[in-house]
This record gives C-alpha cells, structure tokens and sequence, in this order.
C-alpha cells in the first residue's frame, strides 16, 4: 500500500507529544488530580519500507530523487537517479558490508559507512529510516532531544558527539510512525532525506535487492 505523505507541522508535534498529555475529560472537575510524571512515546516502528525521496549529499553535491529500501534490523539502499534515470549515487548496506557507487566506480563504504563521512552503521541508518530510535550499546550512546515538531537524537561515540539527526514530519501509515523527513549530520558529511511517498511493510524484498554488486 502506497501512502502519499501530507503531514502538517501541527499533526506532527501532536504524535510526538501524545503521550507527554494528561488524560481529559468533558466533565468539569474540582480538584482535579495531579497528572501524572510525562512518558516518553512509545511508537512502534516498522520493520521495512519503500519510499521515493528527494536526496542531498551536500559534500558530494548530489541531489535528485531516489528509490529507498529499508528491512530491519541492518539491511537497506539508496539509488539516486540523474533525470534520465541513471543512478549517480548508489549505497547498499548491511551488518555485513556497506558499498557505495559514485562517479563510475564501486567502493566500500567502512562498517560506520567513514568513507561516506556519516559514522552510522546500517542497524542505525535503518531505525532512523522507519522511526525507531537507534539502538545504545557499548561505547556507543544515543540521546533523545524534547519531543516537538522535530525530534533531535544525537550520537555520542567513546562520549564524543559523532553524529546528529533531526526527522520531522511525522505520521501514520498503517499504524506506523514514518518521518517525512530526514536530515543526518556526520564528521563530514550531510544527508538529507525528504520523503514523497512511502509504502511499509512491502513484499519482495529478497537479500539480493540490498546489494549492488551484482547490478
């Protein structure tokens, strides 16, 4: 099922703080209790996506539409496509290896994708994707901003800031909580995501789509 996104500022701040509300009711009352202490929202996440994009690497100076595949917990790929169709910019990742193509050639693009200039792993890259907060392990941290229109989380690495995302535009599709938008601040480089239409859960997604190596 295919979701056209149309997502108003107000209709995204009201998801990401739903939980953050005390209960109301019709009924006046005197002495209301105490609400209680606020919760962070629990949204749950999809575990795999396609959508089309609007890309920017601004380093690279790319930019155009893109097809995206997403599948939980570490597999995805990024084609963006010149005007005629050609691909310009490929990367296809997973816990396993991450590959990049770029000017005519195929390279590796590191285990935290370094040579991309992101410092994200791929189980990273594809929480962000599908509206899941990365995970925390090691010496790897992850904090979470204020819940508002744009939500900010911030990756720490052996306690240094390595990486920063803000994704916005949240909203239901299909009971699930996609960001229309996307934007990753690495050591180098930056990628910015902004999402026309996204299908979750889609069917044929086979290993094979994630890689490039045998395109």
């Amino acid at each position: 099922m295919r979701v056209k996104l149309r997502i108003c500022g107000a209709y995204a701040a009201l998801i990401l703080s739903a939980a953050l509300l005390p209960l109301t009711s019709c009924t006046k009352m005197v002495n209301p209790p105490r609400a209680p202490a606020p919760v962070a929202p629990t949204l749950e996440a999809a575990t795999a996506l396609r959508g089309e994009a609007i890309v920017e690497l601004g380093s690279r100076s790319v930019k155009g539409r893109a097809i995206i595949i997403a599948k939980a917990p570490d597999q995805f790929r990024m084609d963006v496509v010149a005007a005629l169709g050609r691909a310009v910019f490929i990367v296809a990742a997973s816990s396993k290896e991450c590959d990049y193509y770029a000017d005519g050639k195929l390279r590796p693009c590191g285990k935290r994708m370094q040579e991309l200039g992101l410092e994200l792993t791929s189980v990273e890259v594809v929480s962000i994707l599908t509206g899941a907060v990365p995970p925390s392990q090691g010496s790897v941290l992850w904090k979470l901003g204020k819940p508002g229109p744009t939500l900010v989380a911030v990756k720490y690495l052996d306690n240094k800031e390595v990486a920063r995302v803000e994704s916005s535009g949240r909203g239901f599709i299909q009971g699930y909580a996609i960001p229309r938008s996307v934007v990753i601040h690495g050591p180098v480089e930056t990628l910015a995501v902004e999402f026309d239409s996204v299908e979750v859960e889609p069917e044929g997604m086979g290993p094979g789509a994630f890689s490039i190596k045998g395109d």
